[in-house]
């Protein structure tokens, strides 16, 4: 993470070409779900959503590769976020942004609450 708050900004991997390769995953990925690849998942995004419970983020973040994008989609029928409604539809370059802001908003309200402090 300090690498990335010290470094220019990174290209972002979201483009006409990923879009492409999104189109294609349907594709890709048809066939019989595998349950075995369905445990390894939601054991995955159980303890993505621990760290980010125990506001662990560094942590968090460092479980993303450079490829990797962060999308959550408004709604179960969202496919495509070219065109869905989305809360979050981050590449990794933007994910170390939110971090760098949310890093400094914190160390602000901290040192507020350590200036009030009797």
């Amino acid at each position: 993470m300090s690498e990335l708050l010290a470094s220019d900004p990174q290209p972002s991997v979201v483009g006409a070409g990923f879009y492409r390769w999104l189109r294609e995953v349907p594709t890709l990925c048809s066939g019989p779900p595998d349950p075995d690849l369905r445990t390894v998942f939601e054991t995955f995004l159980c303890h993505e959503a621990d760290l980010l419970d125990q506001r662990r983020y560094e942590t968090w973040y460092d479980l993303f590769t450079d490829d990797g994008l962060y999308w959550v989609p408004i709604g179960d029928e969202a496919d495509d976020p070219a065109r869905a409604v989305s809360v979050a539809f981050d590449d990794h370059r933007r994910l170390g942004e939110w971090m760098s802001r949310n890093t400094a908003l914190r160390r602000a309200l901290l040192l507020k609450v350590v200036a009030a402090a009797p």
